[in-house]
């Protein structure tokens, strides 16, 4: 089997074939491919590290075609999803010679149901006028669509609130007895899905499912023998979400929204209706409000706060079970609302259950979003869910991503995912050659983070470093916070096109960067990872600080307890390892093919003055390394030269 991948993917082979002038021998992805394919057909876990331009992707297509079994590819995001169906798997395809099974599987809100879109359309609601105008390009699309996804629809913003009056909703669904079950898009995507030896979902879904099959509602996903997760190194923060419980105002209005909407599609609503059903939304927005406090940070619940928030808890629980008990009495009432009687019970049971707060291994919390507030019970550790739900009912998986190792050691990882000892992994260099094509600027003359002139000398470098690379940068910081301290320091005095998060949606802002040439683009959060811009727009990749989990994060805090009422070393184990892939990402942004150039720069000399540092450097790949900015200016003519060069390997 091993020669088969060879003759696939090496010189010579049905790759290159396909590939023509643009193809590249990697050998470390031939040694990807074959360690997916030991893994899958020898039911064992696997950990890969594959280093940018791997090829990791055809890597492990390859091998859940040649092992037989069916096999789920579990992505980060849906735009990755899109990629493997879309561009991958032709590729493979092509390889073979013959056409894939596969198919996609995205989460319900994705596709469109034609029963609420006829109830919908009946008695349009906006919540603005641009929304109205846009809804006459949708009743054209839902005419003609073969999928019923969102994803074609381009023109679409993200935050069209129609959508959610259009889109399709387990609690709403009336199965077998809704007039358009024969031609619900829901349904085909899973019947695809059953028919497919290949299927494309994200790890949202992924563990959404698994959720449900815990709960005994059924499966989202066809049974399956094998995983495969890319960007693995999102899955323990995923499945936190997943494994635990969320409440929320929000959640209510949306429940109390679809009620209304129901009856009215059922000629049901009735006076009666509209008292019980219109008071329900304030009644939790005061609930919840109580539960806020005034405060706008993130906190843990005590058992003397849940205690006082009881007897509100009781009166909400109490309005939502007259709802349900009144949407049950209902004569003649369809599915749907039989459906929303036991949704709106279910939300009282929870709500109760939650502040008994009797998971012993949950962290029960409180946080602040908006306008609204979200009470979350969240597992401390996933390992064991992991093991459970997930391992105890496949043949083996597999766990890819660019940052899986710290110092080519997957024990941190391996310990978090609830994977044994017997779990194999691989580490797969990247083919670019870092020494000619990047450098690394750590100084030395800037403060501590922990100082308080920090902020405003890191500014000040930062704006030589844009001005070095000629706009061209991401300037990547730990927090919003910073990033906001930064952006007024430096407001007026970059004299490049700026952007910042937030002013336009992220995939807007990443075109705008990209279109522009010499701009500059402040970031945090999601834009340290994922993010993927080849060539001349991004020279410089510029971060703030060692990006530390913050301990006040309630979830980050339990952890870190458990591990030092273990005995343990929540520091070392835990919060270094995490802040070191967290860079490793970050530092990712840089150089994503064989003719990228640039530099990188983390303005934090905690790497080099404290012990701890050498473990973050020991994660980088091997940059040049700069102290000074003259330094820093001889290695950026050398990458603005022919490249040609090598930079000189830094000491450790």
């Amino acid at each position: 089997m091993e020669q088969k991948l060879e003759n696939l993917l090496g010189p010579g082979g049905a790759l290159a074939s396909v590939m023509g002038k643009e193809y590249e021998s990697r050998p470390g992805q031939v040694k990807m491919a074959q360690g997916c394919l030991d893994a899958l057909t020898q039911g064992k876990a696997l950990l890969v590290e594959a280093g940018t331009g791997t090829g990791k992707t055809i890597a492990y297509l390859l091998p859940t075609i040649l092992c037989g079994l069916k096999v789920v590819v579990s992505t980060g995001t849906k735009n990755l999803q899109e990629q493997i169906m879309g561009k991958d798997i032709p590729m493979v395809s092509r390889i073979f010679g013959a056409p894939i099974r596969a198919a996609i599987m995205k989460g319900r809100g994705n596709y469109i149901c034609r029963r609420r879109l006829d109830n919908f359309a009946q008695r349009p609601l906006f919540a603005a006028k641009g929304e109205a105008t846009l809804f006459e390009t949708v009743l054209d699309w839902a005419r003609t669509t073969a999928t019923g996804d969102r994803a074609e629809l381009d023109i679409l913003p993200d935050n069209y609130s129609a959508w959610g009056e259009i889109c399709s909703k387990s609690e709403l669904c009336l199965g077998a007895s809704c007039k358009y079950n024969e031609s619900c898009f829901v349904n085909a995507m899973r019947a695809k899905a059953a028919e497919a030896d290949l299927v494309v979902v994200n790890h949202h879904l992924l563990f959404a499912d698994l959720a449900v099959r815990e709960d005994s509602f059924g499966e989202v996903i066809p049974r399956y023998d094998a995983v495969i997760f890319d960007e693995a190194h999102l899955v323990e923060d995923i499945a936190t979400s997943y494994f635990g419980v969320t409440l929320s105002s929000y959640r209510v209005a949306e429940a109390a929204r679809d009620a209304e909407r129901e009856l009215k599609a059922a000629n049901l609503f009735s006076a009666d209706a509209a008292r019980i059903i219109s008071t329900l939304p304030d009644r939790a927005d005061l609930f919840f409000s109580t539960v806020r406090g005034g405060r706008d940070d993130k906190r843990r619940l005590t058992k003397g706060e849940a205690q006082r928030l009881a007897e509100g808890a009781e009166r909400l629980a109490g309005s939502l079970s007259l709802v349900s008990d009144f949407l049950s009495t209902l004569k003649n009432a369809p599915d749907s609302v039989k459906a929303l009687a036991i949704r709106f019970e279910d939300i009282a049971q929870g709500l109760t259950s939650y502040l008994a707060m009797e998971e012993k291994d949950n962290v029960y919390w409180i946080e602040p979003r908006g306008r609204g507030v979200f009470m979350h019970s969240s597992p401390i550790d996933v390992s064991s869910h992991l093991v459970e739900k997930l391992y105890s009912r496949t043949q083996s998986v597999v766990f890819t991503s660019a940052t899986l190792a710290t110092s080519d050691d997957f024990s941190f990882i391996t310990k978090r995912l609830g994977l044994g000892a017997e779990a194999a992994n691989l580490s797969i260099e990247s083919p670019f050659d870092y020494q000619s094509q990047a450098a690394l600027y750590i100084p030395e003359d800037l403060p501590s983070p922990s100082e308080p002139t920090f902020i405003q000398k890191a500014a000040r470098r930062i704006l030589e470093l844009i001005i070095l690379s000629r706009g061209r940068a991401f300037v990547l910081f730990t927090s919003h916070r910073a990033l906001e301290k930064c952006w007024e320091a430096l407001d007026g005095s970059i004299p490049f096109t700026t952007l910042k998060q937030g002013m336009a949606p992220r995939d807007a802002l990443l075109e705008k960067f990209r279109e522009d040439s010499h701009s500059v683009l402040f970031g945090a959060a999601s834009f340290w990872q994922g993010v993927d811009v080849k060539g001349e727009a991004l020279f410089a990749v510029i971060i703030d600080k060692l990006p530390f989990a913050t301990p006040d994060d309630p979830v980050v805090a339990a952890r870190i307890e458990r591990i030092e009422r273990n005995g343990g070393s929540a520091f070392m184990e835990y919060q270094v390892p995490s802040a070191a892939l967290a860079l490793k990402q970050g530092l990712g942004r840089l150089i994503r093919s064989k003719n990228d150039k640039g530099f990188l720069a983390l303005l934090d000399k905690r790497v080099k003055t404290k012990k701890y540092g050498k473990s973050f450097l020991d994660a980088l790949p091997p940059f040049p390394l700069a102290h000074s900015m003259e330094e820093l200016k001889e290695a950026v003519k050398r990458l603005d030269s022919s490249g040609k060069g090598k930079g000189k390997a830094r000491t450790r």
